[in-house]
């Protein structure tokens, strides 16, 4: 036994001292003698130690991060969002997925299982050289696929299956998306390279983008869709996209930015403001969530305007009637979380014998008064002045009719109604803060501690 230990040592310390590649392949060797029986007691004990080495090694990646090193390079033109309609250039993570099962599971299933064994992902000594092997699979796999999609051009039925098992039809337009991308990446991850990292608005890094992209864009015209789609990204505004195609069209008028190749970067921008719609109606389905939704609606505005600012969309039917749909659909989901308001104010202040209101009361009343004060200082954007009226002047009548009957209550409150009704004012303050101001909120807040310290409001008391 001691004898073991030593030479298993000794094994140990060759084996720190091999690449892990090198040592994964001894090890794999060795494990494929043993299950052959054509191992001695030495050989096992240099199994063994081989084994302890491996398991002290880097850690191998799960074959799921494999995916993203394959997708990497279209990264710059992945979006989480479906629109609404197809985007040129713009690729749905959701056809990502489609295309990535279709690969493995019917298209190249050998080839890839592979990549989907962590045991023989041990080959490789690190990620620089499996992302070097990746790009050979990615070339041949997306070179598969476009056989495929040529191949099934004449026929209906397969066609149809080849399709359906992308994804769908929107999966496979991303797929031909991919397959144009992947050709151009050189020269766009040229031009990439000398853009700025980051790019804001009216600032100098815009305008070097814009000179760069228009460079681009004038000598190149048909790579325009790809390019709007690749900056995008770098980009803090959407408004910098029009401002290419205006410097393109050498006007800001839309008749004119329509007959250029750059007109495609206004389609990108407007595609901007659907996903901010898109994100808005995702974020509101989580009934505690309130911050998300308020800057979701402060970003939908600050993109709206920026580009309304820039253009006049008056003279293009095309873009006047895809911005007055965003416009209607972002309008229609703010409604949906402000026209109840009333009656969550209600429900979050009351508090008698009968009805005593819950988190949940607290929540829904704060989350639409932020909604509503939110929706208040972006209306320019949205068509939603009547309704925001209208709300405004009923919620602040029931704020403060119900914030003094709250405050009464509290002069004269004992027991558990006292406590509630101490609850309660706490969400009074903050719907206050909300719809009135610090300054107003900071005088409630005096008032209540007068009510809670009046003679008869004492916890004993009665």
């Amino acid at each position: 036994m001691g004898q073991g230990r030593i030479v298993q040592d000794k094994v140990l310390s060759y084996l720190n001292g091999l690449s892990p590649g090198a040592r994964a392949m001894l090890l794999r060797t060795l494990e494929q003698a043993g299950e052959a029986a054509h191992l001695d007691e030495e050989l096992k004990l240099i199994l063994d130690a081989a084994r302890s080495a491996s398991s002290k090694g880097p850690v191998v990646p799960d074959p799921a991060k494999v995916k993203g090193w394959f997708f990497e390079p279209f990264d710059l033109f992945v979006i989480d969002e479906r629109l609404q309609r197809k985007q040129e250039g713009l690729i749905c993570a959701d056809s990502v997925e489609g295309i990535w099962s279709y690969l493995i599971r019917k298209a190249m299933p050998d080839t890839f299982a592979h990549w989907l064994d962590p045991e023989i992902l041990h080959q490789y000594p690190g990620e620089p050289e499996m992302r070097q092997a990746l790009r050979a699979l990615r070339v041949a796999g997306f070179a598969e696929l476009a056989r495929l999609d040529r191949e099934t051009q004449g026929e209906p039925k397969a066609r149809q299956r080849f399709i359906a098992r992308l994804g769908g039809e929107r999966s496979h337009l991303d797929l031909l998306d991919m397959l144009a991308i992947q050709d151009r990446l050189p020269s766009i991850e040229r031009l990439l390279g000398r853009l700025p990292s980051g790019v804001i608005a009216s600032e100098t890094s815009e305008r070097l983008l814009v000179e760069q992209v228009v460079s681009f864009v004038v000598e190149q015209p048909g790579e325009s869709p790809w390019v709007a789609a690749a900056i995008r990204s770098r980009i803090a505004s959407p408004v910098t996209l029009a401002r290419v195609a205006i410097a393109v069209a050498g006007s800001s008028d839309t008749v004119d930015i329509r007959r250029t190749p750059a007109s495609c970067f206004i389609d990108v921008a407007l595609a901007c403001v659907e996903r901010s719609v898109i994100r808005y109606e995702q974020i509101r389905r989580d009934p505690k969530e309130i911050a998300g939704l308020v800057q979701e609606i402060k970003r939908y505005h600050d993109m709206v305007r920026a580009l309304t600012t820039a253009l006049e969309f008056d003279y293009d039917a095309t873009w006047r009637q895809t911005l007055a749909g965003l416009r209607k659909q972002m309008s229609d989901l703010v409604t949906l979380d402000v026209e109840g308001i009333v009656p969550s104010v209600r429900r979050a202040l009351r508090v008698d014998d009968k009805e005593r209101p819950s988190q949940v009361d607290e929540i829904e009343a704060i989350r639409a008064t932020s909604v509503l004060v939110a929706v208040r200082k972006c209306k320019d954007s949205l068509a939603v002045n009547e309704m925001v009226t209208r709300v405004t002047t009923t919620t602040e009548q029931s704020i403060e009719v119900l914030g003094q009957r709250l405050l009464d209550q509290l002069r004269k409150a004992v027991g558990s109604l006292r406590t509630d009704s101490i609850a309660a004012s706490d969400t009074l303050l903050k719907l206050s803060e909300l719809m009135f101001g610090e300054e107003h909120s900071a005088i409630l807040r005096r008032a209540r501690e007068k009510a809670m310290n009046a003679r008869g409001s004492l916890p004993n008391a009665g």
